[in-house]
């Protein structure tokens, strides 16, 4: 059938490299060498200039000039590579005629920056200029912002501009639909692209595609079946038409009877092709022209003659049994089934000159004149004897016997009777065996064996039995003597052995001396025990290093007993006494000093530790000195308070160290200025000094003297208030009174600054804009001072500050002097609807509701700048704020007015298929913090989104999955080549009827081609049999495709699958009707980004992952293993694709 697959992926990028063939089926080029721009013919080992190139190829090949004899016409130029002539730019016509100049640009009109080509008419950016040549082209290598018309990424890395263009969108600009992969314009979104499931047609033009449910559906035309119209409806009689491929007809057979046959149709009459060894128009006659006849045991069949193959061996006449097997009549002497074995019942043996021929017995009675046993050796009798015979018919004695029998052993000639094989003669076992003149020899068991005097041992006596205390004598070399010390201990202190006259030396073991071992080696230090007598030990007290020579020594039974000397301890004196204060020295190893720490404290500020034998201080952190009694001011350390001796760090405020966290303007006092108060806080860990420190609020300040001891405490609050009166201000307690202070909501500033060198501390200005209201403080979200941010930069925007939710005072006033402020919440926020929603992977939501209530924010208004809302999804059950979920901003619903609460719009993009839960979340802080909203009914529950998983595009549905090319080669494990395809995909059947395989060489432009049939399944393998290199090697699983046109290399070359029959062209061709292409050996020239390893007689190149992993990178793809080819019947292995 006519294969309508749209193909969506085209091979990328190809390496070249130089290669040759790799040489499969031949070693006769293995160590042949050509020279340049040649190649050697693996099938007669001599080398060949390449196409295109002449000369000696084994000195090397030159190109060969193709132009040499061609004369183009005016305005044409012959190019040297093809010897083919062509218009110069700018002419048209024929170019061995004449060109003539162009005329094609005359009514075309550019774009900005852009030209017409006169060879086409068409319109191109000029150089250094991208973009769309006919509305105008920008210049290149810098991304704009609508470089990509908004469909893709723009990239300007390099000064070249590149798009990355989003799913469904094509071209340079990414200003194309996707047509090859099934998108098309939206008519309701001019300028978008969206698919058309029914792009490319899923049913092959066979039948009708609709969408249903997203999905789309086949109607197949009569004649065709399968879900996707791809085969024909066998069921119903149709089959492909020869004539028409890709169609389906009806076949006139169907239900027509060829009894042992097959019918097919001539002309379009029915017509009986018959089944071997039948005949005849119904094919119900047997073949006897080619040897069958009826068969006896199944009447009504036909069997092929069963003599036809039996021979009876030549000895005997074949005829057919009842049950259709050949039976033999046998000739005289020959007898069996084939008359292939001789008659040995009555005299007959097979011949060993004649081979196949039987002939009677030689071996007649008295042959070996019964002495002897006959066989046919060579068709003559030949005599094995009996012992004592000998002769060819067993008439004389053997050697070593006598007799009339033959059975006396000749004793005269030194043979005896043996005692193993009694009845037969050997020679005399001890003849020349003389025991070493220490024993007497006799024959036992055939063998010689000596009896040794006393003293002597051995299988020929030539050992001392020093068992029985006997040893070899140093006085008389060759003898033994009994052992001189056995009467001699050494005194237990050592080792007894003889000298050159067999008397007795004594060795002592260390520590002990004299001729028995019986004195203590004093001049060695080794005295006598007092624990143990009669032995000796090494003094523990020697002259030198008792007691590590820090005390006095004395053996006490048998060890040391020191006395050590003043500031060392232990059993041996070997270390400091720290119990009283001694250390090691450092100066003087080995001795010990009293610790000079013992009297230095470092004034408090520091840990003391030794160096040199003398007290040195560590200070801790802002002191110094060698006491550490001093403040270390380099590092910002100073004396406070003064005269203290404590030093304190960064004790003058820094930039953003103490920030303006509450602002109170509207108060609830009358005046209401009296009641206007701000507080800072002190961010740092360190105390800090107020000194020298001015405080404005718009124009009124006040200078704290420089030598103030007022301070600021680590984490603490300073209220600033313009009355310092209870009675006055609110009830407030007040650390630093500003008089002058009237703050309005209109406008104003509070700064803290370094009166000396004018440095602002913070700075806070607000205006209108700010969320004030009505007798309650500006507070700065808590948030902010945790944040990453700083915050006296954060404190800068008003959307981070939130008005006092506390009445601090019981009258009304809301705000948290001299406290933490309160968190920025709103009263009530709920995620409204949906509570459950549906959708696929990569796709949006329909739109989330979720609703804000506040007495202060929402109440009467429809729409408040302060509220800011976002829509997330996370794992069921986990944690809002954690990392794993996934927030977009919500917009507010202008559309719900009139109402107490505001509502918000939102939606989710899932990109992984799953249940996940939903909620709301909203802020009052600029996005500082978040209140989490749950279902609205009851305030706990959440939102479950289920996420649908969508299926991937295969990119290249059917792949090259495994090939081999050592097939039938010496030391191949398999018998033929093969090259193995699988189909990819989930649910697509893959018609392969007008597809091949074409092979070329690793360096060749030459390309064999197989044309391929049939189908594969989804998740199916395809096994094509390709030729052998000999009878090596196990034959191939039942292959779906047979072919011996392709002789793959077993090293390396190159294979392409195609979806066309048409061969292919060139050393690398790409792109056109190439569905998938590999590389083998890294001497390929053309690849898939880069070849696979090379190949070898047990190993074939295996794509990964089943077949399933296609990055269009050969080398990546592919592994080699041992080669095992898939075939139909193997278990199909889908790779999540369509």
């Amino acid at each position: 059938m006519k294969i309508r697959i749209l193909l969506s992926s085209v091979l990328a990028l190809l390496l070249f490299t130089h290669c040759d063939d790799g040489g499969k089926k031949t070693d006769k080029c293995a160590n042949v060498t050509c020279g340049a721009n040649a190649s050697c013919n693996p099938g007669n080992g001599e080398c060949a200039c390449d196409d295109g190139f002449t000369g000696d190829p084994i000195a090397g090949c030159t190109a060969v000039s193709l132009c040499e004899d061609v004369t183009c016409g005016a305005n044409a130029t012959c190019n040297p590579g093809n010897g083919e002539c062509a218009c110069d730019d700018g002419y048209i016509g024929d170019p061995n005629t004449g060109c003539t100049l162009s005329t094609l640009c005359d009514e075309v009109t550019c774009g900005a920056n852009a030209t017409c080509n006169p060879n086409n008419g068409e319109c191109a950016c000029d150089d250094g200029y991208i973009g769309d040549p006919n509305t105008g082209c920008t210049l290149a290598g810098t991304c704009e912002a609508n470089t990509c018309n908004g469909h893709g990424t723009c990239d300007d890395t390099g000064g070249a501009v590149t798009c990355a263009c989003e799913t469904g969108y094509t071209g340079e600009f990414c200003n194309t639909c996707d047509a090859a992969n099934g998108y098309e314009a939206d008519p309701e979104n001019p300028g978008d692209c969206i698919q058309n499931p029914c792009v490319p047609d899923p049913c092959y033009g066979n039948g009708t595609c609709s969408v249903v449910d997203s999905l789309p559906v086949c109607d197949c035309n009569p004649g065709y079946a399968g879900g996707n119209c791809n085969r024909c409806d066998t069921d119903n009689g149709y089959e492909d038409d020869p004539e028409n491929p890709g169609e389906c007809i009806l076949n006139a057979c169907f239900g027509y009877d060829c009894g042992h046959g097959t019918c097919s149709l001539a002309g379009g009459t029915p017509t009986c092709t018959c089944t071997t060894g039948y005949t005849g128009a119904s094919c119900d006659a047997c073949d006897t022209a080619n040897g069958y006849v009826a068969s006896i045991a199944t009447p009504g069949t036909c069997v092929l003659n069963p003599c036809l193959s039996q021979t009876c061996s030549n000895h005997g006449t074949c005829s057919q049994s009842a049950t259709d097997t050949a039976q033999c009549a046998c000739a005289t002497g020959y007898t069996g089934a084939t008359c292939s074995a001789c008659d040995t019942a009555n005299g007959y043996i097979a011949s060993t000159l004649s081979p196949g021929t039987c002939i009677p017995t030689p071996c007649t009675a008295g042959a070996c004149n019964s002495h002897g046993t006959c066989t046919v050796v060579n068709d003559a009798p030949s005599c094995a004897c009996a012992t004592g015979w000998t002769g060819a018919t067993c008439a004389t004695c053997a050697t070593g016997y006598t007799g009339a029998l033959c059975n006396t052993c000749d004793t005269a000639n030194g043979y005896v009777a043996s005692t193993l094989v009694p009845g037969t003669c050997i020679t005399n076992p001890c003849t020349g065996v003389d025991c070493n003149g220490h024993g007497t020899c006799a024959a036992v068991n055939d063998a010689p064996s000596c009896t040794c005097t006393t003293g002597y041992t051995g299988t020929l006596c030539a050992s001392c039995d020093s068992a029985n205390d006997y040893v070899a004598s140093n006085a008389t070399p060759g003898t033994c003597i009994i052992n001189p010390c056995l009467t001699e201990t050494c005194s237990g202190h050592g080792t007894c052995g003889l000298d050159a006259a067999d008397a007795t030396v004594c060795t002592c073991a260390t520590g002990y001396v004299g001729a028995a071992c019986d004195t203590c080696d004093t001049a060695n230090d080794y005295i006598a025990s007092t624990v143990v007598p009669g032995t000796c030990i090494l003094n523990p007290c020697p002259a030198v290093g008792a007691c590590s020579g820090n005390g006095s020594c004395v053996v006490v039974a048998d060890a040391a007993s020191c006395t050590c000397d003043t500031g060392y301890a232990g059993l041996l004196c070997a270390s400091c006494d720290t119990a009283n204060h001694y250390i090691a020295s450092t100066l003087v190893l080995g001795t010990c000093i009293i610790d000079p720490c013992l009297t230095e404290t470092c004034s408090g500020h520091g840990t003391c530790g030794v160096d040199a034998d003398l007290a040195e201080c560590t200070c801790d952190a802002g002191y110094i000195n060698d006491l550490c009694d001093a403040c270390d001011t380099l590092a910002g350390f100073v004396e406070f308070p003064a005269g203290s001796g404590t030093c304190v760090e960064n004790v003058v405020p820094q930039p953003g160290e103490l920030v303006i966290t509450e602002i109170m303007i509207q108060s609830n006092t009358t005046p209401v200025e009296n009641g206007q108060w701000f507080e800072v806080t002190n961010l740092t860990n360190a105390t800090k000094s107020l000194a020298g420190l001015s405080v404005i609020a718009d124009t009124a300040q006040i200078d704290i003297p420089t030598d103030s001891p007022a301070t600021l405490a680590p984490h603490a609050t300073m209220l600033v208030a313009k009355s310092n009166n209870p009675g006055v201000n609110g009830g407030l307690t007040v650390q630093l009174q500003l008089s002058g202070m009237a703050l309005s909501i209109v406008s104003g500033s509070i700064e803290l600054m370094r009166t000396d060198d004018m440095t602002t501390i913070d700075l806070v200005e607000w205006d209108l804009s700010w969320n004030h209201q009505d007798k309650r403080s500006l507070t700065l979200s808590p948030a902010a001072l945790t944040s990453a941010t700083p915050a006296d930069t954060l404190n800068d925007n008003g959307d981070h500050w939130c008005f006092g939710a506390t009445d601090f005072n019981s009258n009304g006033t809301f705000g948290t002097p001299n406290a933490a402020n309160d968190e920025c919440r709103l009263f009530w926020c709920g995620l409204q609807w949906p509570q459950t929603t549906t959708t696929d992977e990569n796709v949006v939501t329909e739109i989330i509701y979720g609703q804000v209530y506040d007495e202060l924010l929402t109440v009467g208004q429809d729409f408040s700048p302060f509220i800011s809302a976002q829509v997330g999804f996370g794992p069921t059950g986990s944690d809002p704020t954690g990392l794993d979920w996934t927030w977009s901003d919500g917009t507010y619903d202008a559309s719900f007015v009139a109402q107490n609460n505001e509502q918000f719009m939102g939606f989710m993009l899932p990109t992984t298929e799953g249940t996940y839960d939903y909620l709301y979340r909203v802020s009052t802080d600029g996005g500082l913090s978040y209140q989490t909203c749950f279902w609205e009914a009851d305030g706990t529950s959440r939102g479950t989104l289920t996420v649908n998983a969508t299926t991937p595009a295969c990119g290249t549905q059917v792949v090259i999955s495994n090939l081999y090319g050592a097939g039938g080669n010496a030391s191949a494990i398999w018998r033929n080549d093969f090259v193995v395809l699988h189909n990819r995909s989930l649910s697509l059947t893959a018609n392969l009827t007008g597809w091949s395989i074409q092979y070329a060489s690793a360096a060749g432009s030459t390309w064999s081609v197989v044309n391929l049939s049939g189908s594969i399944p989804p998740g199916g393998y395809y096994l094509i049999s390709l030729s052998s290199g000999g009878a090596v090697g196990a034959l191939l699983p039942t292959p779906d495709l047979s072919s011996t046109v392709i002789n793959l290399s077993g090293t390396a070359g190159k294979l392409a699958l195609s979806s066309s029959t048409t061969a292919l062209t060139g050393t690398c061709p790409t792109g056109g009707a190439v569905v998938d292409f590999v590389g083998y050996g890294s001497t390929a020239n053309c690849s898939e980004t880069a070849p696979t390893l090379s190949l070898a007689t047990a190993n074939s190149g295996r794509r990964l992952g089943e077949g399933c992993i296609d990055t269009n990178h050969n080398l990546n793809d592919f592994a080699t293993s041992t080669a095992a080819p898939n075939n139909s019947a193997t278990t199909p292995v889908s790779c999540g694709c369509n």
